[in-house]
């Protein structure tokens, strides 16, 4: 039984491009009892446009104490309107490097990104979430640039792959209490591998729609998830080995909505 919040950790870079991605991870911690932590950080080069050292100093206080003043404001007030715990903290140095230390430092169970090709991460331009998934092993919630869930309204919740078994404190249990009926499971299987295909959903009244592997597998999956109105898919990353984890930045980059990527398996 979880006895503790769950620490999500939210990647950012400034206070303007955090409404869908806040508004996100609030539902989530919400429905799973999280809080949140909001990190910003920013390469001192995209800092720094002088160059007298005194100058360039400045601005980079300047900066420091900026940014650092808005995420504090945009946390107090998203926690105080929402009720749910939100702190912040913002760096200035390299990017991947700072992330890194506090991710080891923090210790976070959920990292929050945005998808790739997004205003709101174009700090470390479309690499971020890429360096997050082989940074981090834990849950990654990536969301959508238009799309949210709601934590007052019943989620849509969608299976993509199965679930992560592996995990002590399981998010997807946390949330299926707030899910419609039935659950929509959806598998993309090679029907070349019969095996595959044989499986069964361990989720009570869930309904199974499976796509054949080929070129057009995404997209077909994609105009069901619409179809089926679904606001939330859980992707069970710990399926994508060998040659199908090619597969799985394709999903993340082509697929419109926000996404809970499952603890990555160790190996």
């Amino acid at each position: 039984m979880k006895t503790n919040k769950y620490k999500i950790l939210v990647l950012s870079n400034n206070n303007n491009a955090t409404s869908t991605t806040l508004e996100n991870t609030i539902s989530l911690a919400k429905m799973i009892d999280g809080e949140i932590m909001l990190l910003g950080v920013k390469d001192p080069l995209k800092v720094v446009k002088e160059t007298n050292q005194l100058s360039a100093m400045r601005e980079i206080n300047h900066q420091f104490t900026f940014t650092n003043n808005s995420l504090k404001r945009l946390a107090k007030s998203a926690s105080e309107k929402f009720g749910v715990n939100i702190n912040s903290t913002f760096v200035i140095g390299r990017v991947n490097d700072e992330i890194s230390t506090y991710i080891k430092d923090y210790q976070p169970d959920v990292i929050v990104v945005k998808r790739r090709k997004q205003k709101i991460l174009n700090l470390v331009g479309d690499t971020l979430t890429d360096f997050v998934l082989k940074t981090f092993s834990g849950p990654i919630l990536v969301t959508d640039e238009e799309s949210t869930f709601k934590h007052d309204k019943s989620l849509a919740l969608g299976v993509l792959n199965g679930i992560d078994k592996t995990s002590s404190r399981s998010i997807f249990g946390e949330l299926l209490p707030h899910t419609n009926k039935p659950v929509k499971m959806f598998k993309i299987i090679d029907s070349k591998n019969s095996e595959e295909g044989t499986k069964q959903s361990d989720i009570e009244d869930a309904v199974e729609f499976v796509f054949e592997q080929n070129d057009s597998s995404v997209k077909n999956l994609s105009n069901y998830l619409e179809k089926n109105g679904i606001n939330l898919l859980y992707l069970n990353r710990g399926n994508f080995k060998s040659k199908k984890r090619k597969n799985l930045n394709s999903y993340i980059s082509k697929l419109k909505v926000p996404m809970l990527l499952s603890a990555q398996p160790a190996i």
